[in-house]
């Protein structure tokens, strides 16, 4: 469907010894044109242009520069480590294409 696309990515395990109350930071690093929403096992981690709220076939709420969209953004997710569990973590990834896009939505 144009407009939107989304991504799921599974986290097996933590870094270390396995125990998340070890990790102390998170951080996710991405290229994407024109926005995205992010869930760190179905939370709300982090977001930039996405609409509101996040539904299916939306766009982005303003176009991105597609210089910028070459270049890794980086999103410190605060309140990231709280929401890891031992095992099986899963985020999920959803971007959007602007309203004046010529092309599909790029994620990286």
């Amino acid at each position: 469907m144009p407009g939107h696309r989304t991504a799921v990515g599974q986290v097996s395990g933590c870094p270390g010894d396995g125990d998340p109350a070890g990790v102390r930071s998170l951080r996710l690093r991405l290229r994407y044109d024109d926005g995205f929403a992010a869930w760190l096992n179905g939370v709300p981690v982090a977001a930039d242009r996405a609409p509101d709220p996040p539904a299916p076939g939306a766009h982005a709420a303003e176009d991105r520069p597609t210089a910028d969209a070459l270049l890794p953004a980086d999103f410190d997710l605060v309140e990231g480590p709280a929401l890891l569990r031992p095992g099986l973590n899963v985020l999920a990834v959803q971007v959007f294409d602007g309203i004046t896009a010529a092309v599909l939505s790029v994620m990286v």
